[in-house]
């Protein structure tokens, strides 16, 4: 899978509800993939506060890696979370991870 826009556009459109946990945060994601026929790894014990990383997005039919997927979120002042999900390549991710890395050493 080259092109990510369909998947980040149902990511963008699905993740902007009010979530009341981490983990129904990441359930949330892995059912956007899953319509899209795409699975990523269960994670538990996630930071209750806030975190960033990724994952690897595999195709439901050949467990094929599809793309990586770059997850970041955090508790808003409200007590629900903000999450941000966002497929793509190596190169895309490592662009979003460097982009973390330049926001907290300003």
């Amino acid at each position: 899978m080259n092109n990510f826009d369909e998947v980040n556009d149902s990511l963008s459109e699905n993740l902007d509800k009010n979530i009341l946990t981490p983990e129904s945060g990441i359930q949330r994601i892995r059912s956007i993939l899953y319509n899209h026929r795409l699975d990523m790894p269960v994670i538990y014990g996630l930071n209750p506060d806030d975190d960033e990383f990724v994952l690897s997005a595999k195709k439901i039919e050949t467990e094929e890696v599809a793309g990586l997927v770059y997850v970041i979120y955090g508790k808003t002042d409200d007590g629900y979370y903000e999450f941000y999900a966002e497929m793509g390549n190596s190169e895309r991710i490592e662009e979003l991870l460097s982009d973390g890395e330049d926001t907290e050493e300003t």
